[in-house]
């Protein structure tokens, strides 16, 4: 059985619903574990809840979105730089994520994190 760490983005539901298409055509021969923020996590968890397939919540990039509902540049640029602030932090834990032995393959859907780590 292959290990698959997959990486998401979760900002909005897209990449979700992407990585649920082909969670659902990879899961019955591989063991997968899936890492996304926000709402790609909000959906993915709920739907592989009490499964085999490992949901993992980390830190992600987002846009920042104004009073009016519109996304705002400083917002955003202050998310990001959080992020990258603590982005030691979670190369470090997404390195251990995979416990005793690092997977077969990672897939990265607009995910900054993994594919360094994979690297």
């Amino acid at each position: 059985m292959a290990r698959i760490c997959i990486s998401l983005s979760g900002d909005g539901r897209g990449h979700a619903t992407r990585v649920r298409a082909l969670v659902e055509s990879l899961r019955k021969s591989n063991a997968l574990a899936i890492h996304t923020s926000g709402q790609g996590y909000d959906l993915l968890s709920q739907c592989y809840a009490g499964s085999s397939v490992q949901v993992r919540s980390i830190p992600g990039l987002r846009f920042g979105y104004g009073a009016a509902g519109n996304v705002s540049v400083v917002h955003s640029l202050v998310g990001a730089i959080q992020y990258l602030l603590g982005l030691p932090e979670l190369l470090a834990r997404l390195r251990a994520s995979p416990a005793a032995e690092p997977p077969h393959l990672v897939i990265s859907d607009f995910e900054p994190a993994l594919p360094r780590v994979a690297r």
